[in-house]
């Protein structure tokens, strides 16, 4: 039997060994972690829009449960079950447009007043003692009352 001559080369990689840090295929990779990426967003938009929908829904149910006894006492006393609730309705709508007409100039005057105090906040800035120390730090390349103007 003769001998076979053996040849002293590297031993070669298992199947499964990675030889480098990047995939075999790396497109398809890319394309898959790209995908999943997709998916997850999706899935985070999907359960965003369902709490939104179970609130509006959470809302009308508190709202129904709410004015079954007052339509509960109208019938009692006689009223259709019908017109109780349009009557319901009709004040519920009066209710929210009077709570409307009530705060809304509120509201509007307290926002007015608060943009006015930040502008003369904003335009008493550079007298103030520790402004004009911090202006007197800052190298001559910035401006920061030209930032002001």
């Amino acid at each position: 039997m003769a001998l076979k001559a053996r040849r002293f080369s590297r031993p070669r990689p298992a199947a499964h060994a990675r030889t480098t840090g990047l995939p075999q295929k790396p497109f398809w990779y890319a394309l898959v972690a790209t995908l999943g990426v997709g998916v997850g967003m999706a899935l985070l938009s999907a359960v965003s829009t369902l709490a939104t929908v179970l609130t509006y829904v959470g809302i009308a149910l508190f709202l129904s449960v709410a004015a079954d006894p007052v339509l509960r006492f109208a019938v009692a006393h006689g009223m259709r079950r019908g017109i109780a609730t349009l009557l319901l309705a009709i004040l519920t709508l009066a209710l929210v447009a009077g709570t409307t007409t009530a705060v809304i100039p509120t509201a509007t005057a307290q926002v007015a007043t608060a943009v006015d105090g930040f502008i003369r906040f904003f335009e008493s800035l550079p007298q103030q003692e520790w402004f004009a120390w911090l202006s007197s730090q800052a190298p001559a390349s910035i401006d920061l009352d030209g930032l002001l103007a």
